[in-house]
């Protein structure tokens, strides 16, 4: 069973989005710059408790995986779908199911969203249990499919911290965000890596994902 999934998520993979394709009719892969960041109405972990991502103020503390509570640097709104985001399904964003991240309550994630997991093959591997996903290759996995963007656009929260931070979104589970320094403008090239290897997480290579996504299949039981 678990060969016919490492051979599925394989398949899933393929390749690494391209920066130079971002915004353009046709484009088949999306760029973190136009596919992360935040859904409005997902929830956050503060010292006021869960909180709508579009109401945290900058100088708020939000919990962070590694360093309790942490003050939001800032946040940047934007808002998303364009026709293309429409037209390609690398472009739709993820429903998560109660459960499948550890998240309480149904998660949307954008394509280019990195994730922090948990997994026992990760840490007989890495000797660390924790790997940095992007949601985009957790299609098909625990439930979750791609699901077409609202007609509407869609705003969308990015948050940021004087370091790369992951935060608890919707009950458990963890979103990763990348800090940017004051006045600092994110390169492409950085907006557009779906590894985060300055952030201290493990980052597993394209080839050693499929044998991870499929033991993160195999270990779930539907809530």
């Amino acid at each position: 069973m678990l060969t016919g999934l490492k051979s599925a998520f394989a398949d899933a993979i393929g390749p690494v989005p391209d920066a130079r394709q971002c915004g353009q009719a046709g484009a088949d892969y999306p760029c973190r710059c136009c596919a992360s960041g935040l859904i409005a109405g997902t929830r956050v972990a503060t010292d006021r408790g869960w909180q709508a991502v579009q109401d945290l103020v900058p100088g708020q503390p939000v919990l962070t995986f590694d360093r309790d509570f942490q003050p939001l640097r800032t946040l940047r709104r934007e808002y998303h779908w364009s026709p293309v985001a429409r037209s390609a399904r690398a472009f739709w964003p993820l429903s998560v199911p109660v459960g499948a991240l550890g998240n309480a309550m149904p998660l949307t994630l954008f394509p280019e969203q990195n994730v922090l997991l948990e997994s026992d093959l990760a840490e007989a591997r890495y000797g660390d249990p924790f790997v940095l996903v992007p949601a985009r290759l957790l299609d098909g996995l625990r439930g979750i499919f791609r699901a077409p963007p609202a007609n509407d656009p869609t705003e969308v929260i990015t948050l940021q911290f004087d370091r790369d931070e992951s935060v608890f979104v919707n009950g458990g589970a963890l979103a990763f965000c990348f800090a940017l320094a004051e006045g600092e403008m994110m390169p492409l090239d950085a907006l557009c890596d779906c590894g985060a290897q300055g952030a201290g997480y493990i980052v597993p290579a394209p080839d050693e994902m499929p044998d991870l996504l499929a033991a993160l299949s195999e270990a779930w039981t539907p809530v």
